[in-house]
């Protein structure tokens, strides 16, 4: 944080010979300004890191699931989320082969993959949570000692 006195990313972000230089993190625009702003950088990585959270998270209700005996159907439709989560990230059918890199770069698949893994984690959590205990209701007609 202490380049941004050398130099002012908001008006030469390409300061150091790098745009953005890798800062995650932005001064405020004006002094009565948010603290910080955060980088486009940082909120794809945060991103990133709750996609994960995301998928490790249904592979374990994915095998509480089994232990438990949850809904085959529910069961299976998470395990065809997770594997289209890696056919997406490591099949080499779905790039350009002008690139050949090995994930793709197609932001709306990544969007529809996500929802179908939220959607599996929400179900299987909801089949596997039980219900709240709600404390009895009290008798009629008691007295109530003080």
């Amino acid at each position: 944080m202490t380049r941004w006195v050398n130099g002012d990313p908001w008006n030469n972000p390409n300061y150091s010979g790098r745009n953005g230089n890798g800062y995650f993190l932005y001064p405020p625009k004006t002094p009565s300004a948010t603290p910080v702003i955060s980088s486009i950088r940082l909120e794809l990585l945060r991103e990133g890191i709750e996609d994960y959270e995301y998928l490790y998270m249904l592979k374990e209700l994915v095998k509480q699931a089994r232990l438990k005996g949850g809904n085959s159907g529910d069961i299976t439709a998470a395990e065809q989320a997770l594997a289209r989560s890696l056919e997406i990230n490591w099949n080499k059918s779905k790039v350009s082969p002008a690139n050949n890199e090995p994930y793709t770069k197609d932001s709306s698949l990544l969007y529809e993959v996500r929802e179908q893994i939220a959607s599996a984690v929400l179900t299987l959590n909801g089949s596997l949570t039980p219900e709240p205990n709600v404390p009895p209701k009290a008798p009629r007609n008691l007295e109530v000692i003080p």
